[in-house]
């Protein structure tokens, strides 16, 4: 799933169906405020960069504030090299969202992730929001099977979180203090080190519960920590 902007218009695109609107034009929502705006219209992350490369060199460039999606951020930054990650011992859902459901079940069939135990050297699927009927429910759910995945040598192990605040009952349940970022796995998945608690120097991945495309996990789970 992303974002486009068409016309003036930000629209949603997952690959399914037709564009969708998820918000007003901007020069008519914005325009009355005063500052003067440059809209970029833009479908591919190419034309955005190309679009960002040419206003940079404008005189008023250092007086511009940008404002756009993770699209735009990685236009402004540049290319910049994947981060590695020791190998996927866990992978935790905590989301509804189809776009994770139709990822875990790709990484599922192509034998990248494990459903159960004896996945050996599979990452293990730990998805509590398949089952609750809340997401009180799904956390309730987390914390009482968390202990279900085995990261043997935590400097060794990696673990993948997406979905809602997952991220943060992980690391309340396993008594984290702190989130050492070192980069990310690819556009919109961040790459952190957990200090502090029972998990204490485990690398941990994190997305939303509506990014990415459909075989993002499967590459993940695969990659053994090269970028």
């Amino acid at each position: 799933m992303g974002r486009i902007t068409r016309d003036g218009r930000q629209y949603r695109v997952d690959g399914a169906g037709a564009p969708v609107s998820v918000g007003p034009d901007f020069r008519e929502a914005l325009g009355p405020l005063g500052p003067a705006l440059t809209i970029i219209n833009a479908e591919r992350q190419e034309t955005l960069r190309a679009h960002v490369a040419r206003l940079r060199l404008a005189p008023a460039a250092e007086r511009t504030l940008w404002v756009g999606t993770g699209g735009l951020a990685a236009a402004l930054a540049g290319a910049r090299v994947p981060a590695p990650f020791p190998p996927l011992r866990g992978m935790i859902v905590g989301t509804r969202h189809p776009v994770t459901r139709t990822q875990v079940e790709r990484a599922i069939a192509d034998g990248t992730v494990a459903e159960g135990p004896g996945g050996e050297g599979l990452a293990r699927l730990l998805a509590p929001a398949y089952t609750a009927a809340s997401a009180a429910e799904t956390h309730v759910l987390l914390r009482r099977h968390l202990h279900e995945i085995d990261l043997g040598d935590a400097d060794a192990a990696s673990l993948l979180v997406t979905g809602g605040d997952t991220l943060s009952v992980v690391l309340d349940a396993t008594g984290a203090e702190v989130l050492d970022c070192i980069g990310e796995a690819a556009t919109g998945v961040p790459v952190s080190r957990i200090r502090g608690g029972r998990w204490d120097g485990v690398t941990i991945l994190s997305k939303s519960g509506g990014f990415g495309d459909t075989d993002l996990l499967s590459r993940l789970a695969s990659r053994h920590g090269e970028p």
